[in-house]
């Protein structure tokens, strides 16, 4: 594994690269939520390129991690600005076709900009969605934005653990190791240099706040985007998620695309994909190589 920076659309991005490129192949391009960073892939993308031979890249969204914070929060903290840095740093890198793991905001991204031929349509391949959908249910967004639009500042990392092991309970983690790099992954210090802190911007979250999600009126219809997505689709559930209603998942898998569907029992927002059987879900639907 690497750790890369690109300057894209004036903005430094920072992503892991995993695995060797073979231009003739799709790369994997694993993105992260709403408040994560790419650290939450380690796992997958390591399994992806040491046992399946795929070439994999995992960005850090700007304003979260080592990428660079906007200094125009209102014009670029939203999702198609996302898909056109994505857009942009495929470009920059020469990879002409990805298959896409999106968890949460992640598979937003690759939804909405796979659906356009001016963002992601002429990269995305396939494309997972990790608990999202068209329709998001708005009393999971109100539960995000109450602990999300307030950064939490404590003394020790042991509290900052405790609060990250609360806050995301709904994620199945049981593992007191995972838990450990799940916090390790989206931390830092705080100014003042002593205490610690979450590891993004605050002003991602107005992304969350009703209508500013897409930044665009193109987005009047999330529905009609996801119609229009032309490649192979997989939705995976957590079966006690707040976000991604059964309802939604049902519908995804009757029209547009007609998503394949699978629920991951005992979880909520979101399933990280750590596990050997949540693994195995990516690796079967993309495909295994022989190395």
């Amino acid at each position: 594994m690497s750790h890369r920076f690109a300057t894209v659309l004036g903005l430094e991005v920072h992503y892991k690269e995993w695995g060797v490129r073979n231009e003739n192949e799709p790369s994997v391009v694993c993105w992260h939520g709403l408040l994560r960073t790419c650290g939450d892939f380690d796992t997958l993308a390591r399994h992806l390129s040491e046992s399946c031979g795929y070439h994999v890249i995992c960005p850090d969204t700007i304003g979260r991690g080592l990428s660079e914070w906007s200094s125009k929060p209102k014009e670029e903290y939203h999702v198609y600005f996302y898909a056109a840095l994505a857009r942009g740093l495929l470009e920059m890198l020469g990879i002409t076709s990805v298959f896409w793991f999106g968890t949460s905001m992640g598979g937003m991204i690759g939804y909405m900009g796979g659906a356009q031929e001016h963002l992601l349509k002429p990269y995305i391949k396939k494309l997972i969605l990790n608990d999202i959908g068209p329709h998001l249910e708005d009393k999971a967004i109100q539960r995000i934005l109450s602990y999300a639009s307030k950064l939490p500042v404590v003394e020790t990392f042991q509290a900052l653990e405790e609060g990250v092991a609360k806050t995301y309970q709904s994620f199945g983690i049981h593992d007191a190791a995972l838990l450990r790099s799940i916090v390790e992954g989206g931390m830092r210090r705080a100014a003042d240099g002593g205490h610690w802190t979450r590891d993004y911007d605050v002003n991602v979250v107005d992304a969350l706040r009703v209508g500013s999600y897409s930044g665009s009126e193109e987005c009047t219809d999330p529905w009609a985007l996801y119609d229009a997505i032309s490649c192979p689709v997989l939705t995976i559930r957590g079966s006690t998620s707040d976000l991604l209603s059964e309802e939604t998942f049902q519908e995804m898998q009757v029209r547009g695309p007609r998503s394949k569907g699978v629920v991951v029992q005992d979880v909520g927002h979101a399933p990280f994909m750590n596990t050997e059987d949540q693994i195995e879900l990516v690796v079967s639907f993309f495909g295994a190589r022989s190395l």
